[in-house]
């Protein structure tokens, strides 16, 4: 008669299979985002769907990520005037009129052949977008806007920390659409 069935452990990844002593995962199955064979699986394509937790498993999962063991726990989200970019609700501000028409869209693209304008750009971003160059969002001449693509129009917006002011990139900006366009 068997006392005590041990139960065998079973790969992290969501496979099923059978993990060695010691082991979370079978290897090779620990592989992260887009590695992972399961990316993107789910309902009745993934291997553990319809699999029940029990009630004590659930109450084990909903402690060990409670109070201070919780990654958000303690963490203030920054919003509104608290964050460190905050600009008067400039984001609120309406457009100019004609910035959602896509002849002036297209416009400025073919102006810059559909490259971004920033020669200090790494290509990081194929998606391209218009900048205002002083930053006013009311000011549509067309010197004013610039071709970027999304990665340098987010470090010319200041929203990524550590770069140059965004006067700096006015100047070079300026720069760039007089020997451009004169």
């Amino acid at each position: 008669m068997i006392d005590k069935i041990k139960r065998k452990r079973r790969c992290g990844c969501g496979c099923m299979e059978i993990v060695n002593p010691g082991r979370r995962f079978v290897r090779g199955h620990n592989l992260k985002g887009k590695d992972n064979h399961f990316y993107g699986l789910s309902g009745p394509d993934h291997p553990s769907y319809g699999t029940k937790l029990s009630p004590e498993h659930r109450k084990k999962i909903s402690v060990a990520v409670s109070g201070a063991n919780n990654p958000m726990y303690g963490v203030t989200i920054m919003s509104g005037e608290s964050h460190h970019n905050w600009q008067g609700g400039k984001s609120n501000e309406p457009y100019c009129e004609g910035w959602y028409s896509e002849k002036f869209k297209r416009l400025i693209f073919e102006r810059d052949n559909y490259r971004c304008q920033n020669p200090l750009c790494e290509g990081k971003s194929s998606r391209i977008v218009r900048h205002h160059i002083d930053g006013n969002k009311m000011n549509c001449e067309l010197w004013n806007i610039i071709t970027l693509c999304r990665s340098c129009s987010i470090i010319v917006e200041g929203r990524r920390k550590g770069g140059k002011s965004k006067k700096w990139w006015k100047q070079l900006l300026v720069s760039v659409m007089e020997n451009k366009h004169g």
